[in-house]
C-alpha cells in the first residue's frame, strides 16, 4: 500500500506541475474543454488545433532564447524546394570611362544551393485524454515540444561550424591566447579572393568568437578582463593599458560546436552564415482509428549553412 500511495502522490505532483506550467487561464481552459467535448461528437478537432494547440506550441517555441540569430542571416523561402545563392566571390567593381562598354558585374546564380530540411514530432492524444479533457497535461506537452524545436534550430545552425570546419582558414597558432587571436584577425583582414582571372583583396573585420561551454570562462578571461599589455615587439615594449581585445569580439557559447576548436569570423551576411526557413512551426492532425488516438504532428522546415567558410578561422585549443 505504501508503494501505491507513493505512486499516486507522484502522479498528483505531475498533474499539479502541468497545471502550473501549461499557462492556460481558467477561461481558456473552459473553452478548450468545450472544444474537446465537441471534438468527440463532431469534427471540431481542426478548430481546436488552430485556436489552442498551435498557440501553446508557439508559446513554448518563443520561450527559448536562441543564439543563432546573432550569427546567421535569416532568408525566408516563399515557394519551391531549393534556393540558389549567387556566386558570392565573382563580383568585381571596375573603373568606368564615359562612353565605354560597361562590365557586367551581376552575380552568377547557382554557386551555392540550400534546401530546407523537414523536422517533425508526433504527439498522440488518446481518446481517454480527450474525453477527460486533460487540458493542462496537453498544454504542458505542447510547450515542451515547442521548446525542443527552438533548441533544434540552434543545434542545426552551430553544428554547421563542425561540418564546415575543415574548409575554413586554419590557424597555425594553437590555444585560446593573444597570439592565436592576433593571427586569426590578421588572416581575415588580409584575405584575398580570386575569381574571373582577377585577385582582389576582400578583408573581413571579425566580430564574433564561437566557443563551446568548457572554454567559455577562458574566453571571457582573455577578451573581457582588464590587463596591462607588456608584449615585447621588435625590441620595443608596448605601452601599458587595457586589454586590446576588449569589446572587439562578441563571445557566443554553444554546446553544439565541437570542443576541439573555436571559431573567429564575421556574423550574418558578412560571414556567409545563412539560416533558411521554409515553414514555421505548426501542427497538423489526423485520426488514428487503429490505436484510438488523435495524432497531432508538429513540423517545421528549415536549414542552416555557412556558404563561405573561408570567411572564418578555425583554431585548435
Amino acid at each position: 500500500m505504501k508503494n501505491n500511495d507513493t505512486e499516486l502522490i507522484s502522479v498528483q505532483d505531475l498533474r499539479e506541475t502541468a497545471v502550473q506550467t501549461s499557462g492556460w487561464t481558467e477561461a481558456q481552459q473552459r473553452v478548450i474543454r468545450k472544444l474537446l467535448k465537441e471534438a468527440r461528437t463532431t469534427s471540431e478537432m481542426p478548430e481546436l488545433l488552430r485556436t489552442a494547440f498551435n498557440t501553446k506550441l508557439l508559446d513554448g517555441y518563443m520561450e527559448h532564447v536562441a543564439l543563432w540569430p546573432q550569427v546567421f542571416d535569416l532568408v525566408t523561402m516563399t515557394k519551391g524546394k531549393e534556393i540558389d545563392f549567387p556566386g558570392l566571390k565573382g563580383i568585381h567593381v571596375y573603373e568606368a570611362i564615359s562612353g565605354q562598354e560597361k562590365h557586367f558585374t551581376g552575380p552568377v546564380s547557382g554557386e551555392a544551393t540550400m534546401k530546407p530540411r523537414k523536422f517533425e514530432c508526433l504527439l498522440g492524444f488518446t481518446e481517454e485524454m480527450l474525453e477527460d479533457a486533460e487540458v493542462d497535461v496537453m498544454g504542458w506537452c505542447l510547450r515542451v515540444v515547442g521548446h525542443r524545436f527552438k533548441q533544434k534550430e540552434d543545434e542545426i545552425a552551430f553544428g554547421a561550424f563542425t561540418t564546415r570546419g575543415a574548409s575554413m582558414n586554419q590557424n597555425t597558432n594553437t590555444g585560446l591566447n593573444a597570439a592565436a587571436l592576433e593571427s586569426a584577425i590578421a588572416t581575415l583582414m588580409n584575405r584575398t579572393v580570386t575569381a574571373g582571372g582577377r585577385t582582389e583583396r576582400d578583408p573581413i573585420a571579425p566580430d564574433v568568437i564561437i566557443v563551446d561551454p568548457t572554454h567559455l570562462y577562458q574566453a571571457r578571461e582573455l577578451i573581457n578582463t582588464s590587463l596591462t599589455v607588456t608584449a615585447n615587439i621588435g625590441g620595443t615594449v608596448a605601452a601599458g593599458g587595457t586589454n586590446v581585445f576588449q569589446n572587439v569580439l562578441n563571445i557566443i557559447c554553444s554546446p553544439y560546436v565541437d570542443s576541439d576548436y573555436y571559431y573567429i569570423g564575421k556574423a550574418k551576411t558578412g560571414g556567409g552564415c545563412v539560416f533558411l526557413r521554409r515553414l514555421m512551426l505548426q501542427i497538423k492532425q489526423w485520426q488514428d482509428l487503429l490505436r484510438d488516438t488523435e495524432n497531432a504532428r508538429a513540423k517545421a522546415r528549415f536549414d542552416a549553412d555557412i556558404l563561405e567558410p573561408d570567411k572564418w578561422v578555425r583554431t585548435e585549443y
